[in-house]
């Protein structure tokens, strides 16, 4: 089966959304629309109470924002839209716990210029970044690891959200600095 794209306006397209009176990220407050980030967090509560009345939609695929100057300037990612997949938005708040309404502001976090950028620590995802944000959870910082460039259905190219968890533990931050896997770091 392959999987539903959602764009800005709400309407269920195999491509990019080019039908509706809704600009898919328009220049507005963050560079996000009203109505993107409304119509995002109506999608993930629709998810999340989908799958807690036991009918997952994990064959759907959310558009969470264009790629942000920042992993273009510092990681190299391609100008293509940030995804997640339904089955991933299920893991981080039911394996992860993070609270619907963080898991609702995906758009806005993943825009605003975070904390800092990693490579991961697996030096076999040469396509990944881990983005540390200024989230918090529990006392533990938030970090979104994303994988750029990665096809999903036929010929159609995401930077995939593949994660997002409160990161427990000495501060990863320092750790994966000293461990020289910094890519940048936002100025005080």
């Amino acid at each position: 089966m392959g999987l539903s794209l959602y764009a800005c306006c709400g309407c269920k397209l195999n491509t990019k959304c080019t039908g509706c009176k809704v600009s898919a990220f328009a220049d507005s407050f963050l560079g996000l629309p009203g109505a993107v980030l409304n119509n995002f967090a109506t999608l993930v509560d629709a998810l999340i109470t989908s799958e807690m009345h036991e009918a997952p939609q994990h064959e759907k695929l959310l558009l969470v924002c264009d790629t942000p100057e920042y992993l273009r300037t510092h990681a190299s990612f391609p100008a293509l839209p940030v995804a997640v997949k339904s089955s991933i938005i299920s893991k981080i708040c039911f394996d992860h716990g993070i609270p619907t309404r963080m898991i609702q502001q995906l758009p806005t976090i993943i825009q605003n210029a975070p904390m800092a950028l990693f490579k991961p620590a697996k030096q076999t995802l040469t396509d990944s970044v881990v983005v540390v944000t200024f989230e918090i959870k529990n006392g533990a910082p938030v970090i979104i690891p994303i994988r750029k460039n990665q096809q999903v259905g036929r010929n159609q190219y995401y930077n995939l959200v593949t994660s997002m968890y409160g990161k427990e533990g000495p501060d990863p931050v320092q750790k994966w600095e000293a461990d020289g896997l910094l890519i940048w770091k936002s100025q005080p």
